[in-house]
């Protein structure tokens, strides 16, 4: 029997930070989605609202080596490992 050919479609990517602000016309800039760091921790804003709490960038934190450990951790966007964004570091 021939091995099964498989095609991962679960390829979990999480976009640099700065690809909202640095492709966004400056007309949209405040209105897209931003990320904030304060105090070691990344959230999510959108027109200027945080959309997110809890302990890290969120959907990001499946992107960073034990970021969906315990609660408790300082994790930020640039905890992000390039190949979580870019083909070519995988």
């Amino acid at each position: 029997m021939k091995p099964a050919k498989v095609i991962d479609a679960d390829g979990h990517i999480c976009e640099p930070e700065r690809v909202w602000t640095e492709y966004t016309s400056a007309k949209y800039r405040d209105a897209v989605l931003q990320v904030r760091t304060e105090n070691g921790r990344s959230s999510l804003a959108i027109e200027g609202q945080s959309r997110m709490a809890g302990d890290g960038p969120g959907p990001a934190q499946a992107c960073i080596p034990g970021g969906m450990g315990p609660s408790g951790q300082s994790l930020t966007w640039k905890d992000i490992l390039p190949g979580g964004y870019d083909p070519q570091a995988r």
